[in-house]
């Protein structure tokens, strides 16, 4: 029996021995497989990471390619090698430096560097096919141009400038009375009677004249009659001007910094500060459902809805800038035309007399659309002195390519060189020599008698813009300006002092401005 059981334990123990042969296989296999999985584990974590690298190469060449600057030809590239000094160029020189590049390159689109970046200037061969473009945006521009995040100054919302179009255009005619009130009530105390010859500075009284008719359009008839609100809104232009021409003479990636030690950005935030209380008062009398008669800018976006002042307060400030500043410099920029050729007064003085005495002195849309001469004279001045040298500016707000092929980066800034166009042999004969009477003689024919206006656009009359953007409000500056320099010229006589040739404009980057510290020469007309 011992041997049995010997061999029993034996046999058990052979079995035991076979079943444990499977179970270290298991374990074997199962090490392999860990093996395995971390070498798996392994090479896909350094897949993954050359995977991200390939991705992140690509993205950066991608975002490269598709952001980087056109290839076009720049402007004193050949001249000037260092980019700074280019740029220093085009702000202390700007119409000399377009004027250039406009010869130079001709019906090309080429760059200009600026403080701001590259700005591409497109021939006019382009405005068809961009003026209605998705993929530019005009108000990001004026925004851009203004350096809105730096001076809260951008252009008009969308909105404002739909309502001012659909509502306010429209009954101008309303306001002719008003403003023609406004100009018999300013000018005499702008321009005391003075029967010698007088030195006077223009500017500063045409800006007082101008604010209050734009208070009253823009604003309410309580506005236009607030000294508070009109010295704030004069103030405003001024400030935010020189505050613009410091900034603009900084690259742009410096502003963050610059900003904080400029004088006038605490005087903008106070005046914003002011204006903002000011306003605040103003809703809160119009919640009542006051309204003026004929309704403001300011009535017509309230009506109905339910407005903050920090909404509002945008709009305003954007029109008290383009509303006040371009005509009151319009205006300077005329009468400095007209200073060094006061011997055309008389023929102006005349057409305004003819005039008032057809329609007995109360100007209607008819009879300010009588003085051609006028009218003439004003498009001259204004062709030769445009607010900006560069108009139609735009933003490509995405990448977008030109039917000639080349690619626009997104943020890319496109503009057409304006003043050089005014300019321009092609376009006008003996472009550089003033011709109050070009646009009149012009209109002599039948077919052209409603061209060549002063509140004309086209293809190579650039002031006021071009296409659906052109500016608003023309048509309220054109009776404006026609009013008030009816008034002066029937009862000023205008000339600049002994020797002293026609007065240089203030430039920096791409504006235009009369110099405000200049004067003329002014005296009552005898019998006045």
């Amino acid at each position: 029996m011992p041997g049995k059981r010997s061999a029993g334990s034996q046999i058990c123990r052979i079995s035991i021995a076979a079943m444990k042969i499977p179970e270290d296989l298991t374990a074997l296999q199962n090490n392999a497989y860990s093996r395995n999985a971390l070498s798996l584990v392994q090479l896909l974590s350094q897949v993954k990471w050359q995977i991200l690298g390939v991705l992140l190469i690509t993205f950066i060449t991608y975002h490269y390619i598709t952001n980087r600057p056109p290839r076009v030809p720049l402007v004193l590239e050949k001249e000037i090698s260092n980019k700074l000094e280019r740029q220093s160029a085009y702000f202390f020189n700007t119409f000399n430096v377009l004027q250039k590049g406009y010869r130079e390159f001709g019906d090309r689109i080429w760059g200009v560097d600026t403080n701001q970046g590259l700005r591409l200037v497109l021939p006019l061969r382009y405005l068809d096919e961009l003026k209605s473009h998705p993929a530019i945006n005009f108000a990001d521009s004026i925004s851009r141009h203004a350096l809105i995040e730096h001076t809260g100054l951008g252009g008009p919302p969308a909105a404002a400038v739909h309502i001012f179009k659909a509502k306010l255009n429209p009954t101008s005619s309303e306001y002719l009375s008003i403003f023609h009130d406004i100009i018999k009530r300013e000018l005499p105390l702008a321009f005391p009677q003075n029967e010698d010859w007088t030195e006077t500075h223009v500017f500063e009284r045409m800006l007082r004249i101008v604010s209050v008719m734009s208070a009253r359009a823009f604003y309410s008839t309580e506005g236009s009659k607030d000294e508070h609100w009109l010295e704030l809104s004069q103030a405003y232009v001024s400030t935010i001007l020189d505050y613009l021409q410091k900034l603009k003479r900084w690259p742009e990636f410096s502003l963050p910094i610059v900003k904080f030690f400029l004088p006038e950005r605490a005087r903008v935030i106070q005046q914003w500060n002011k204006a903002h209380a000011h306003l605040s008062k103003t809703l809160e009398a119009k919640a009542g459902g006051k309204q003026d008669s004929p309704p403001s800018l300011l009535d017509h976006l309230i009506n109905g809805r339910k407005v903050t002042v920090d909404e509002m307060i945008h709009t305003q400030m954007a029109f008290v800038v383009a509303g006040i500043h371009t005509t009151a410099a319009g205006l300077t920029q005329f009468l400095y035309d007209l200073a060094v050729r006061s011997e055309d007064i008389l023929e102006l003085r005349e057409e305004i007399r003819q005039v008032c005495a057809g329609c007995e002195g109360a100007f209607t849309k008819k009879s300010l659309g009588e003085l051609k001469k006028l009218d003439s004279w004003m498009r001259e001045s204004q062709r030769l002195c445009l607010s900006v040298s560069t108009t139609f500016q735009r933003i490509a707000t995405k990448r977008f390519r030109l039917s000639e092929g080349l690619y626009i980066p997104k943020g890319t800034r496109l503009e057409i060189a304006a003043a050089c166009v005014h300019v321009d042999e092609a376009f006008y004969e003996n472009p550089e020599v003033f011709d109050g009477q070009r646009s009149f003689k012009l209109r002599q024919g039948e077919s052209q008698a409603m061209k060549h206006q002063y509140i004309s656009t086209g293809k190579t009359d650039l002031r006021w813009g071009y296409g659906r953007h052109a500016c608003p409000g023309r048509f309220l500056a054109d009776a404006e300006m026609k009013m008030l320099l009816s008034e002066l010229l029937l009862h000023f006589d205008i000339k600049n002092p002994e020797g002293q040739g026609r007065h240089a404009n203030i430039t920096f980057d791409n504006n235009v401005m009369p110099d405000p510290t200049k004067t003329v020469m002014v005296k009552s007309v005898k019998g006045w």
